[in-house]
């Protein structure tokens, strides 16, 4: 059974800053290939995939940076994701 470390909050700080880089680079790829309005009605199904994942970077980035990150993610808006991530913490 190994045990757990407990963990470092400024790795969990600069864990959710890149994730929170990453976030700001794909809106800004999303609004790159929306302003052609070709790409856009072809692709709305990924550019929408690019908004859930801009979204769950800002999620994650928020329960790291969280005083108390089971009562952030508890209140998460993205349901999947929270379902996702509570049935692991109980595993």
């Amino acid at each position: 059974m190994s045990s757990m470390i407990p963990p470092n909050p400024s790795l969990l700080q600069k864990i959710a800053d890149e994730l929170e880089n990453m976030r700001q680079e794909t809106e800004s790829l999303g609004a790159l290939l929306c302003s052609d309005p070709d790409v856009a009605l072809r692709h709305m199904n990924a550019l929408q995939s690019l908004d859930l994942l801009a979204q769950t970077q800002l999620a994650l980035a928020k329960i790291l940076r969280a005083e108390n990150p089971e009562d952030a993610l508890a209140n998460t808006d993205l349901h999947n994701l929270r379902e996702r991530l509570m049935n692991a913490h109980w595993e």
